[in-house]
């Protein structure tokens, strides 16, 4: 591991390289929502099959029933859909995107000036909209 890291912003790295970026976020969430749907639908109809059961065979009205059910979804959707972010966020920092890895760096560890992402003369010319030699 390099003892000094560059730090680079998004506006900073090239257009090929920010497709890979967005792709690599892209995909994954994509993957993660299509799990909390079909996780979500799997838990409400197997609640809702037994408390539709339960509530049967103890002489409910549906009307009840079905609030019940409802209610009884949602309660344990959120603590699934938590859990899936919670495994996105952990499967983002092991992921890398094109020649890149996110990496957490404690605040203050760094002062204001190294939080210039890539300082080179070139990306600075670059902001002030200064062109460079061909």
């Amino acid at each position: 591991m390099p003892s000094q890291l560059e730090l680079l912003s998004f506006d900073s790295v090239s257009t090929s390289e920010r497709r890979a970026i967005f792709w690599g976020f892209l995909w994954r969430q994509l993957l993660i929502c299509l799990a909390a749907i079909v996780a979500g639908n799997i838990v409400s109809l197997l609640v809702g099959f037994f408390i539709w059961a339960f509530g049967r065979a103890l002489g409910y009205d549906e009307s009840a029933i079905s609030l019940a059910s409802k209610i009884a979804s949602v309660l344990l959707s959120v603590p699934i859909a938590l859990l899936l972010y919670w495994q996105l966020l952990a499967w983002l920092f092991h992921s890398t995107f094109g020649p890149f890895r996110l990496c957490l760096v404690r605040a203050e560890l760094l002062d204001a000036s190294s939080m210039r992402p890539n300082s080179t003369a070139e990306s600075d010319a670059r902001k002030s909209g200064a062109r460079g030699s061909p």
